[in-house]
């Protein structure tokens, strides 16, 4: 059959066979949509998943936290490694050494000197539920201002190496709890404290308050031993410029950096890369060049990897599940275009039964019905 017997073939087909063509490239449109969308709709729906199980713990589930205690300093000279500026140098190193997948939310990080061990206040006017004083943890962070409201008094700021009062700031729920207002002067183990503003979270629930709670709200705790007594914890909140005179309290003082993680823009298959991401700061190669910027103890810490890792368990159980959905619709696609190839047989038995009689070979009437199907079939699969 030549060129132009095989153009008469296809026009005379799809004009008298024009609705059955329609059809036929309906069905085939359809099936090729569901064979692409299948596995995207998968993949968006692992995103989600991965996502919702990062974004819907508690804030301090998502973070990663990197510390350095006071024996595990490199330099000669601790003052110097608690100030202000070698921390936002070792600060800006760190954050240099994260890469995607393993990305932070930036504007809710944070870094400073904090104390690991509370500090006895034993001003008498303090309240003090059993008798206890209270027990005040001192937090030189940096950030202050960009995510508190000030309202009343001023932020804190550096004090003089020499000078024995140091500035700090409470929340007000805190300055309420303990009856503080600007101007109290609290005296922690030999340190001066004295209030110089009551701030307003900006954001109480966000990474920045909500990790370490005594940083914005004070909170009642109990001592060990029989009978128990109450008594209240509290944070006090110093200038970053602070953080070398908590080297002279008693509170065990630590240089900490703290990074959420944003999983704004994680995947599903990204999700394994990131975990090997935080085993190796927690655990690996990345915290070897850790250490050769925040110190040689410094140590990372982080539940993210667990959540990957539970996120990775389900994926695994439900893993079946979707791909005995995936084999029943491309079972019941492949039964359907089957099922529709043999009605449209039966359906022409009439004329290939002529054809035959009037010489035409198997061969050549099946490559004449593949290639009729397909002037319908590819465009429809392509579209």
């Amino acid at each position: 059959m030549n060129a132009l017997t095989w153009t008469t073939w296809f026009r005379v087909r799809l004009r008298t066979a024009r609705a059955a063509a329609l059809a036929l490239g309906a069905l085939v449109l359809v099936t090729a949509f569901l064979a692409a969308a299948f596995p995207r709709g998968v993949d968006a729906y692992e995103t989600r998943g991965v996502r919702h199980a990062l974004a819907s713990v508690p804030p301090d589930q998502r973070t990663v936290e990197i510390t350095v205690s006071r024996g595990d300093l490199t330099g000669g000279d601790p003052a110097a490694e608690y100030g202000a500026a070698e921390l936002a140098r070792q600060d800006r190193a760190i954050r240099g050494g994260f890469s995607a997948p393993l990305r932070i939310a930036e504007d809710r990080s944070l870094y400073g000197v904090r104390t690991t061990k509370s500090l006895d206040a034993p001003d008498s006017w303090l309240p003090r539920p059993d008798g206890v004083a209270p027990r005040l943890s001192l937090y030189a962070v940096s950030g202050l201002g960009r995510h508190a409201t000030l309202t009343e008094g001023r932020l804190p700021h550096g004090a003089a190496p020499e000078a024995g009062t140091l500035g700090a700031a409470v929340t007000v729920a805190t300055a309420r709890t303990l009856k503080l207002r600007v101007g109290s002067e609290l005296h922690l183990e030999g340190r001066t404290v004295r209030i110089c503003g009551l701030l307003t979270p900006r954001d109480p629930n966000g990474a920045y308050w909500a990790v370490d709670p005594l940083m914005a709200t004070a909170r009642q705790d109990v001592t060990e031993g029989v009978p128990s007594h109450r008594f209240w914890r509290a944070g006090l909140l110093l200038s970053p410029q602070d953080g070398p005179a908590l080297l002279s309290t008693e509170g065990e003082p630590e240089k900490f950096w703290r990074y959420p993680v944003d999983a704004s823009a994680l995947t599903a298959h990204d999700a394994p890369l990131l975990r090997d991401r935080l085993l190796s700061l927690e655990h690996g190669a990345a915290l070897a060049r850790l250490r050769s910027v925040a110190g040689s103890g410094a140590l990372a810490d982080s539940a993210v990897d667990g959540l990957l890792d539970a996120f990775a368990r389900m994926r695994a159980a439900i893993a079946p599940v979707i791909a005995v959905a995936a084999f029943g619709i491309g079972t019941v696609a492949g039964v359907v275009l089957l099922m529709t190839g043999a009605l449209t047989a039966a359906r022409r038995r009439e004329e290939l039964a002529l054809l035959r009689a009037r010489g035409a070979s198997l061969v050549g009437l099946a490559g004449r019905l593949a290639a009729e199907t397909s002037a319908v079939a590819l465009p429809a699969a392509a579209a």
